[in-house]
């Protein structure tokens, strides 16, 4: 009886760590650069490599202007990330790129039959794209901060993303927020503060992107995001 304990226990054993293995080879294949680690001090945009970009987008840190820094208008980044990708208004970076159309927004982001826009976004807007491949088991998790000037106004902008062609808003303008502290430090005075979100993949290939498109709103917003990943399944949980 002794031995046949052993021997469930060994068994129990080289399942976990075939688990484990299993586990770690079919996350070999994960989302490049999700931490949108720059490649020096200096860069600004380059810590988007493995992003296909469009309109204003760019990558803490950089100086929006003499003696500020982007993360004091972005506040802490969640870990282990130390970088956060940023996508905003035409007045909110220095990125030296501008927002795009709609219709250059839309055909970027290949949504599907039927998905659109939302429906009172009026004006241009930005975003960045990658494809990759899960495993079985994987879900899609990031953090994400939504800021803007004023707590509320009349004419909505978003942030959303879209994963395989289906489109989820994050936050809007009106999304209830905080007060940055210290707000005199911030020009977007107000954000949703980072949260994370998970959602279930199936094997194979996803399309994920992450945008903003303005709602006619004149105060400014801007996107924050990071610590992209497939993440997968305990190795427990596979054993049990």
């Amino acid at each position: 009886m002794k031995s046949n304990h052993i021997n469930y226990q060994l068994l129990a054993a080289s399942l976990l760590a075939m688990a484990i293995m299993t586990s770690n080879q079919a996350h070999a294949a994960i989302i490049t650069n999700g931490d949108f680690a720059a490649r020096s001090s200096t860069d600004l945009t380059g810590g988007l490599y493995g992003w296909t970009q469009i309109g204003n987008r760019q990558v803490q840190p950089s100086n929006l202007e003499p003696g500020i820094d982007q993360g004091n208008w972005f506040g802490s980044i969640p870990a282990p990330a130390r970088n956060h990708a940023i996508l905003g208004s035409t007045d909110i970076l220095n990125s030296g790129f501008s927002p795009v159309s709609q219709t250059e927004l839309t055909s970027f982001l290949k949504l599907n039959n039927g998905i659109t826009l939302p429906a009172t976004a009026t004006g241009n807007g930005s975003a960045i794209q990658q494809t990759f491949l899960a495993a079985a088991g994987e879900k899609l998790s990031f953090n994400w901060n939504f800021f803007s000037k004023a707590p509320t106004e009349p004419k909505n902008d978003f942030a959303f993303f879209v994963l395989d062609g289906d489109l989820t808003v994050l936050a809007n303008t009106n999304t209830t927020k905080h007060e940055t502290t210290p707000s005199t430090d911030y020009n977007l005075k107000y954000e949703t503060v980072y949260d994370i979100l998970f959602k279930d993949l199936t094997p194979g290939l996803h399309t994920l992107s992450f945008g903003v498109v303005e709602g006619g709103g004149s105060q400014g917003f801007a996107l924050a995001v990071t610590n992209v990943n497939a993440v997968p399944l305990p190795a427990a949980c596979w054993l049990f």
